[in-house]
């Protein structure tokens, strides 16, 4: 992994939707050119952010970035056709996996975050790691798994991890306010202080 260039592309969210989603645009819909790639690689809905908008893309000038059927591994370009700098397109959800963060710009089409004007949540700081963690909480009961948003997080309903279960990590963020969180795949973070 090339843990350089996929943890510089995490800055902050917010300013980045609210920009995207305040400029009137003509963006194409949510189907790129080309017949969707059939369903080689399913992803879980749990683990999607659901988010629309309209997303700039930021790449070399006079350049494109490719489209891909899934922001799983074993990925293949989705279309022949790139994303040229400079044009806008529709998003519908976001992905998060142990390389980096996804956009869904079309059915089973994604686009690496790197390359837009979307940033990441709320000026985190997000740093590459790789531990097993386990939950430490009162015996019987859980902690809450978050999800982030554009505005902050918010708390994944239904989802709870048991006390003395064990996690592997991939992302430590530390909040402006201090909060240190760990990913645990996907858009799924838990509290740094109810583990060990």
């Amino acid at each position: 992994m090339k843990w350089g260039i996929k943890a510089a592309m995490l800055l902050a969210i917010t300013a980045g939707f609210a920009m995207a989603q305040q400029h009137a645009v003509q963006a194409a819909p949510n189907s790129l050119i080309g017949v969707p790639t059939p369903e080689q690689h399913q992803l879980n809905n749990d683990e999607l952010t659901p988010l629309n908008g309209v997303l700039t893309i930021k790449y070399h000038p006079g350049y494109g970035i490719a489209v891909w059927d899934t922001p799983l591994e074993g990925r293949k370009v989705a279309t022949p056709h790139k994303l040229m700098t400079g044009t806008h397109w529709r998003y519908s959800a976001i992905y998060v996996d142990y390389v980096g963060w996804w956009v869904r710009v079309g059915q089973n089409q994604w686009i690496s975050m790197t390359y837009t004007n979307l940033e990441l949540p709320m000026s985190w700081h997000i740093t590459p790691y790789q531990k097993t963690v386990t939950i430490n909480y009162r015996k019987g009961y859980g902690i809450a798994m978050w999800q982030a948003v554009p505005t902050g997080r918010t708390v994944i309903a239904g989802k709870t991890l048991p006390t003395g279960s064990h996690w592997c990590t991939w992302w430590q963020a530390v909040t402006p306010t201090g909060r240190v969180l760990y990913n645990l795949g996907g858009n799924q973070w838990i509290e740094q202080q109810y583990v060990k």
